[in-house]
């Protein structure tokens, strides 16, 4: 009996092994200054402009958690109306993040304009500032990838399954990937 009980119990174990390995979800920790980078490298080069009345250069992305999955964005901004001096201020937008699995990249998702601040500004700005940054911002911010995934830094095993879930803890953003075919078989119960 015992003869046979040992080739049983490694049978079973290395067969718990695999099924953990194909099934098991995977992920992947990136780390919100990865995010920073890249809007800095996308701001650099981009001025947003308002029927050639008010230019506004943005920079120094400052990216932070926010309730509910989603990102605080940052931006110190330079106001140029036209024929008048440049005023500096701050913008807050609250944004979520969304993957394109054609590309592998993530993108900012529906950003909205939360707060801003340009304090020597002359109040009759505000207004039309606002209206500005609620038109032209959310379409700038959609369009540039914020992260890659590169298949050279993913696990082997996490290129072979499906994005599960996206959430933003503290500093970073967790992608957890889970099997293909697993997750078909769920989602059909």
């Amino acid at each position: 009996m015992k003869r046979f009980l040992w080739p049983v119990l490694l049978v079973l174990g290395l067969l718990s092994a695999v099924i953990w390995y194909l099934f098991w979800p995977v992920s992947v920790a990136i780390p919100l200054s990865s995010v920073e980078t890249a809007l800095v490298d996308y701001l650099s080069q981009k001025t947003v402009n308002w029927n050639n009345l008010i230019k506004l250069q943005l920079s120094e992305p400052s990216v932070r958690p926010a309730e509910e999955n989603r990102l605080k964005l940052h931006l110190a901004g330079e106001l140029q109306p036209a024929f008048m001096r440049t005023y500096q201020g701050e913008l807050v937008l609250l944004t979520g993040l969304i993957y394109k699995p054609e590309t592998g990249e993530f993108f900012l998702e529906n950003p909205q304009l939360e707060q801003l601040i340009f304090s020597d500004a002359p109040a009759l700005y505000t207004e039309p500032l606002k209206q500005m940054a609620n038109q032209l911002l959310p379409p700038i911010f959609e369009q540039v990838p914020v992260y890659r995934l590169n298949p050279e830094q993913l696990p082997e095993r996490a290129l072979k399954k499906m994005l599960m879930a996206v959430s933003i803890q503290e500093n970073q953003i967790k992608i957890v990937f889970q099997n293909r075919y697993l997750h078909q078989l769920l989602s059909q119960i």
